[in-house]
């Protein structure tokens, strides 16, 4: 399906760079999501240019990507900046993490304006318009719920929202709140479905920015409107920096910081109540057997260091040997299935916890997926890179196994947890995938 969206503002800003004859004869390369990617180079093209890579901090998301009918190669950061800089220009377009991005490009030597462009940056008047409509839709909420509605709002990756929604019911008990909306994006959507979160509207970033910077100007705003991300980038506070806290683990810092309860305060799981006979159609549709099925998820995309694909492979050709079929849970578009006659299986998150019991084991990276499956009845292992904790990164997303492992945040107690180091060594990761062959 092709995506509908705005780009006359991109059309404009990037007008004026090519007009000005700033771009002419560049290698070009990008730092953005892979549709912002395509956007831009769209009007590239019709200019006779086009982009030579995307730049991403995510390792996993190296490689060549089709998106659109057109081909994508995706470079490390790291990669990036070896490059000979002589005519090489870096445009940036990402409406929440440009400023990171033009820091990070900044600090490496990059100058702003003259090999360095950016695309869409917030100029005090775009805040401005992102504050009054940020009121305007407030203001329609309230009157269409009242005055006295709580604004509840939602975003952020699965496993953000997931954990966001756990603890809503016993806070909107708590405070006494009766009269609530609840806000989010089409990624929320997926879990406050599950929770049954009603009333419901589904907003786009931009709204979700412009309710932000609404609540930051007014002070009535923040006595009705919950934000639940309240560590996202437009607020000056960096998560990471409380996270590294020793005396914090994950679950932590949505129980006390978002919603202010205390370690008693129990989460609400919610029910999945797939019908069988649709999950027994759906194996039987892609050749997998109930009970015998591992299920893998190689891809985690807050996590920079991943398992060489050895291990993968190695594991996948153990699996086999003990009688288990694979199924890869992936996205096709942008994730390859690597492994050699692996099933590809694609479910709703609804549906996820029937679907990993039916299936009778999974194995994957940890990742927000990893919260939403905690509750399932079946084998589950999780993996997690080693962490060195006496060297702190504020700007790392934490994820080591101290901070997020299942049993200390309280979620299962039957998750079998392995950690693995960055290395190249082929015999480590093959002896890693026995350990894990092992314990299924």
């Amino acid at each position: 399906m092709t995506r509908k969206k705005d780009t006359r503002q991109i059309e404009i800003d990037l007008g004026l760079l090519i007009d000005e004859g700033l771009l002419q004869g560049k290698e070009l390369y990008m730092m953005g999501n892979l549709p912002n990617a395509a956007d831009v180079n769209s009007i590239l093209k019709q200019n006779g240019m086009r982009l030579t890579a995307i730049v991403d901090n995510n390792p996993a998301k190296a490689g060549v990507r089709d998106f659109e009918g057109d081909t994508y190669h995706i470079i490390q950061a790291g990669e990036f900046l070896k490059k000979d800089r002589t005519g090489l220009v870096l445009i940036i377009f990402s409406i929440r993490f440009w400023r990171e991005m033009a820091d990070q490009m900044i600090r490496a030597g990059f100058t702003e304006n003259e090999d360095l462009f950016i695309l869409e940056a917030l100029t005090l008047d775009k805040k401005i318009d992102h504050i009054n409509r940020g009121c305007d839709f407030c203001r329609k909420l309230h009157e269409r719920y009242g005055d006295d509605v709580e604004i509840i709002l939602f975003f952020g990756p699965i496993g953000d929202n997931f954990l966001f929604a756990l603890y809503l019911r016993e806070y909107l008990e708590k405070n006494d709140i009766n009269n609530k909306v609840f806000l989010g994006t089409s990624t929320s959507t997926k879990v406050v479905n599950m929770f049954g979160l009603k009333p419901y509207h589904e907003v786009d970033r931009e709204m979700v920015m412009s309710i932000e910077f609404f609540y930051m100007f007014s002070k009535d705003a923040q006595e009705y409107i919950k934000i639940l991300q309240i560590w996202e980038f437009c607020f000056h506070f960096n998560r990471c920096r409380m996270r590294f806290d020793r005396r914090f683990n994950f679950i932590d810092t949505y129980r006390h910081y978002v919603f202010g309860l205390d370690k008693d305060s129990k989460p609400c799981i919610p029910s999945f109540d797939t019908d069988r006979e649709e999950l027994k159609s759906l194996f039987a549709e892609i050749g997998l057997p109930k009970g015998k099925t591992v299920i893998l998820a190689p891809y985690a995309y807050s996590i920079e260091q991943h398992p060489k694909r050895i291990f993968w492979l190695s594991l996948s050709e153990g699996l086999r040997d003990k009688g288990y079929s694979i199924a890869m849970n992936i996205d096709p578009e942008r994730e390859e299935n690597f492994i050699p006659d692996a099933k590809v299986i694609s479910f709703e998150l609804k549906d996820s916890v029937p679907v990993l019991e039916y299936a009778g084991a999974f194995i994957g990276m940890r990742s927000g997926f990893c919260d939403v499956v905690s509750s399932a009845k079946c084998k589950k292992i999780v993996l997690y890179p080693e962490t060195d904790m006496s060297v702190i990164d504020y700007d790392r997303h934490r994820n080591d196994i101290e901070f997020s492992s299942f049993a200390s945040m309280g979620l299962a107690d039957d998750v079998i947890e392995f950690e693995f180091e960055d290395t190249e060594d082929v015999e480590y990761w093959i002896k890693l995938s026995e350990r894990i062959l092992e314990v299924l």
